[in-house]
């Protein structure tokens, strides 16, 4: 557990409590096709649970803007008011397509700092560069993606074949996934949502070690909390919808307002943006339930006439300080005369 008395820190158990409930709420929609309601579900259960929260918290990164999300909207008041301020970022179900095909890599997660400790932005595009502790010295998103490839190889004694990196399978990425390519490292493809890959990249000996590639920006402010936790580093530069021209499908996502939204938060286009300028907090609590199986190889959510099981992971940091729950098994039993058979 967190050996922390921070306000912030303190948070986690109640934080862990709103992410299992989305979990649980959508664990009888797992595989059913329809990943419009398994988010329906996470989303109304986690905001239903946030409210009770002793914090005075605000959302800076979620489902959306307030027009187009009923709940957990940027710019949403959470908790009961009264505890500490803190800012909230938060994908009620990140990886909706596995979660409705019964895949690999659903998550609830959520990540809070203090009040203006996580920049907020429009729901929009990253292109991103995301590596574990290994290897934050050794690349840069501004060098080539052949040059990283080599630097990571160098680092890891391998060679660039024995390099994996995770990109969106997304028209979008193809030159990425073409230049991976023509370095002789491996891609893994994914399929929907890279933040889950994004997590597994920060654990040394796992099979990613890289991600690469435009994904949302949503999940690389989560992202880069996440990294922050696990002394890793996340960089994040916003598309413009200019560059999404030759891809009508995701230039037509953005707003009609996106740009200016984006300079109403003082977002810049032209630049990559550091872990510690995604998540300048010096105090980070994220919280993962696990709906699927696959993130930090945690396991499914599993329903029974008489309880559930849910598998939960938690991260922080406090200045410096750096805290992790590996994924842990809550069992709760509904009858008393039931048991179990796992």
């Amino acid at each position: 557990m967190f050996n922390s008395k921070d306000p912030i820190i303190s948070l986690w158990p109640q934080l862990i409590g709103a992410v299992n409930a989305g979990a649980l709420a959508t664990a009888d929609s797992i595989g059913d096709g329809d990943k419009e309601n398994s988010d329906h579900l996470a989303v109304e259960a986690i905001n239903a649970v946030m409210d009770g929260i002793e914090m005075d918290g605000q959302i800076v990164i979620g489902e959306g803007e307030r027009d187009n999300a009923p709940m957990l909207y940027i710019g949403q008041k959470v908790g009961t008011g009264s505890g500490p301020k803190v800012s909230i970022a938060i994908d009620p179900l990140e990886g909706t397509g596995p979660c409705a095909k019964g895949q690999r890599g659903a998550i609830c997660i959520l990540a809070c700092g203090d009040a203006d400790g996580i920049i907020g932005a429009a729901d929009g595009y990253m292109d991103k560069l995301a590596v574990g502790p290994d290897l934050v010295d050794v690349v840069n998103p501004t060098a080539t993606i052949a040059e990283n490839i080599e630097a990571m190889a160098q680092r890891l004694d391998r060679e660039t074949r024995g390099i994996t990196v995770a990109v969106l399978d997304r028209m979008r990425n193809q030159s990425t996934i073409d230049q991976i390519r023509k370095t002789r490292a491996r891609v893994t493809l994914i399929t929907d949502g890279d933040l889950s890959e994004v997590i597994n990249a920060m654990v040394a000996g796992h099979d990613t070690d890289a991600v690469m590639g435009s994904g949302g920006s949503p999940e690389g402010h989560i992202g880069a909390c996440v990294a922050k936790c696990m002394g890793g580093s996340h960089w994040g530069r916003y598309l413009h919808p200019d560059e999404l021209a030759e891809f009508p499908k995701d230039r037509g996502k953005l707003s009609d307002n996106y740009c200016d939204r984006m300079l109403e938060m003082g977002i810049e286009f032209n630049r990559y943006y550091t872990t510690n300028e995604l998540a300048p907090s010096q105090r980070i609590v994220v919280a993962i339930a696990h709906v699927t199986h696959g993130v930090l190889r945690g396991e499914a959510v599993k329903r029974f006439s008489h309880g559930h099981v849910i598998h939960w992971s938690a991260m922080g940091c406090e200045d410096g300080i750096r805290y992790l729950i590996p994924p842990s098994r809550i069992v709760t039993i509904d009858h008393p005369k039931k048991a179990f058979r796992l």
